[in-house]
């Protein structure tokens, strides 16, 4: 009934749904109904087409679950997972990565990495960011602060990405907390 009085006014119809076909498989159609209407408004004409789309939806459904398998792969992950775009601003953050410096995603997110260390590690950041944007992945220690200001010490594996016409996106690093190891090597000696 709501299609009937949308047809009346001239409104066009999409839709998608399951049909079962004589053989008993099921498809997937999607409906487009284009209602044209005369010059007083009344319903001379209805043009529809249907199409197959099951392929379509397939995929769909495809991508849903592989994104849904990344999804929990990365919330799952003992490592924490920091994503920077080209301006060295926080684009993404796993739970483990909050967990370890005490801030939730949203309070991270939007923050330049240099925020959670002190101005000798954002000089050492700096010159690691100018190598990213050649393409220089690596591997390097840094001291970060917590929101409740303890320091923490981690081992940070940094990957640059970017576009396809070649340009600098940003940065995704995987980092571990070495802040144990640190301190009972500090306290050693």
């Amino acid at each position: 009934e709501n299609e009937d009085e949308m047809m009346k006014r001239g409104e066009q119809i999409n839709n998608q749904y399951r049909i079962v076909r004589k053989d008993k498989k099921i498809r997937w159609v999607e409906t487009k109904i284009n209602p044209t209407l005369d010059k007083d408004g009344i319903l001379i004409r209805i043009d529809g087409v249907t199409r197959d789309i099951t392929e379509r939806k397939k995929a769909e459904t495809e991508l849903h679950k592989s994104e849904e398998r990344y999804r929990q792969i990365v919330e799952t992950a003992q490592e924490g997972i920091w994503l920077i775009d080209e301006n060295n601003y926080t684009t993404f953050v796993n739970k483990k990565m909050c967990g370890m410096l005490e801030y939730s995603q949203d309070e991270m997110k939007g923050k330049q990495n240099y925020f959670f260390t002190n101005e000798v590690g954002k000089k050492e950041a700096v010159k690691r960011d100018e190598r990213r944007k050649m393409g220089i992945s690596e591997t390097h220690e840094s001291e970060f602060f917590t929101k409740s200001g303890k320091i923490i010490w981690e081992s940070v594996s940094t990957n640059p990405f970017f576009d396809d016409a070649g340009k600098y996106k940003g940065t995704l690093a995987m980092v571990t907390d070495n802040s144990k190891r640190k301190h009972e090597e500090e306290s050693r000696g």
